[in-house]
């Protein structure tokens, strides 16, 4: 069994991780996926969701139950506004905040704090002609340390901010094999700088892949599998050896067009359990729902 100072460290390292991952208009791939359409011009969106911890992963990949006592319960509230400045051009800004409760063996801690907010610019291609030809899509992102990063024993954990600057670069890939169906694989890459003490954050990478199914002009559904890889932290020029994670988490969403402005999507994800996939996380549970109004 894994003591409590090692869950509360895998919790907070996985607590740091960008929360939002119920996207209204690009399945279940989250915060990279685009929040407007081509034919529209702005788009603003609410996600509420709930996160619960299941066990945790050691650096070896093996799961572990929590213990009795133990037990992490998160409320997310991302709110995000996005400008189609031009049918390939789309700019959008994203913030959230949380209500976390934490219990541990002699410790707990409730509290409600403000995220990091995360600015992106995308460019996508045209819809090619071809089915055979996937259509493009870039971006660079930039999430500020506007965020708090908590208070007390277990701020790192409480906490929703980063308390570093992180700069990201991505591209995707979607193929549309038929009129309903779409196949999509994308990748990014986000570097911390300037965090707060001597430790710096490895590199986070991540890779993800999905299959979108458009059932009526009202109706559609997603499922996606994303990889998520951060590098091993260093300290004065030298690695921390096994500080690195990984995790690969299953996504289902479900979107419903009610109106030509309005939408929703329903999302589910948690940890794929396999032993030896992830490492140094802890596992979790997550659904949420998003309403979006785009003009």
């Amino acid at each position: 069994m894994r003591s409590s100072p090692a869950i509360a460290a895998a919790l907070a390292a996985t607590l740091a991780v960008p929360a939002a991952w119920a996207c209204p208009c690009g399945g279940a791939l989250g915060p990279v996926a685009p929040w407007t359409l081509a034919a529209d011009r702005v788009a603003a969106s609410a996600s509420l969701s709930y996160q619960g911890e299941l066990g945790t992963v050691d650096a070896r990949g093996r799961a572990w139950s929590l213990p009795p006592g133990v037990a992490t319960h998160r409320a997310l509230l991302d709110l995000a506004a996005a400008w189609r400045v031009v049918p390939s051009v789309e700019l959008a800004a994203q913030w959230s905040a949380a209500y976390t409760d934490l219990t541990l063996p002699g410790a707990s801690s409730a509290a409600v704090t403000a995220g990091d907010l995360s600015l992106r610019g995308r460019w996508e291609s045209a819809a090619p002609l071809r089915r055979v030809v996937p259509q493009v899509a870039a971006w660079v992102a930039l999430r500020l340390p506007t965020g708090d990063s908590g208070s007390g024993a277990l701020a790192t954990v409480t906490g929703l901010g980063l308390g570093a600057w992180e700069p990201a670069v991505g591209a995707e890939l979607r193929w549309s094999v038929s009129t309903p169906v779409t196949l999509i694989a994308l990748t990014e890459v986000g570097v911390r700088v300037a965090p707060l003490g001597p430790v710096r954050p490895g590199v986070r990478w991540m890779l993800g892949a999905a299959v979108s199914h458009q059932l009526s002009s009202r109706w559609g559904w997603t499922a996606a599998l994303t990889e998520v890889l951060e590098g091993e932290a260093t300290e004065e020029g030298q690695s921390v050896a096994g500080s690195g994670t990984r995790r690969t988490l299953l996504a289902l969403g479900a979107t419903t067009q009610w109106t030509e402005r309005l939408r929703t999507m329903m999302t589910i994800s948690g940890d794929v359990p396999v032993p030896g996939l992830e490492s140094n996380i802890t596992t979790q549970l997550r659904a949420g729902v998003t309403v979006v109004w785009s003009q």
